[in-house]
């Protein structure tokens, strides 16, 4: 069991709302991937997409069993919502998170676009393939493999 998990998240949609999807890779201290997931949502708006890519992170770190988490996002009103320094749009997702799971580690970190990296853009054109490539042939919301 890590000790440590450090999660890559990240969301979008063509237009705002428009076909969208989230996804996710976790990785240990030691950067080996334990798992990476996308979703094609359907029809939503960029900020949910952002909101569940972080719900589906935190989901999958908790099954681990690991106890410090750090999450990297480009979105920083994702990061604001989820610290509390700005009052959410979707007050229940962000609830959601904070209350039932991110809360829950002994050590948790979320960093926002100070700290974009080379896996985040990896992980944009992951996203982006899954809304462009694969949505149209999907219709419904459901999972997909993660190809990072």
């Amino acid at each position: 069991m890590p000790d440590k998990i450090i999660a890559h998240i990240d969301g979008g949609s063509r237009g705002n709302p428009g076909p969208a999807a989230a996804g996710f890779t976790l990785t240990d201290s030691t950067g080996a991937q334990l798992k990476a997931k996308a979703f094609f949502l359907g029809k939503a708006t960029n900020n949910i997409a952002e909101y569940t890519s972080f719900l589906k992170a935190l989901e999958a770190s908790k099954q681990t069993g690991a106890e410090q988490l750090t999450v990297y996002s480009d979105s920083e009103l994702l990061v604001r919502h989820v610290e509390l320094r700005r009052q959410p749009d979707h007050a229940n997702l962000v609830e959601e998170g904070r209350g039932a799971q991110f809360d829950q580690f002994v050590s948790r970190e979320l960093h926002g676009h100070a700290h974009r990296n080379r896996k985040n853009r990896r992980f944009r054109r992951m996203v982006n393939n899954v809304v462009l490539v694969l949505g149209p042939h999907l219709g419904q919301p459901q999972d997909v493999p993660a190809v990072t």
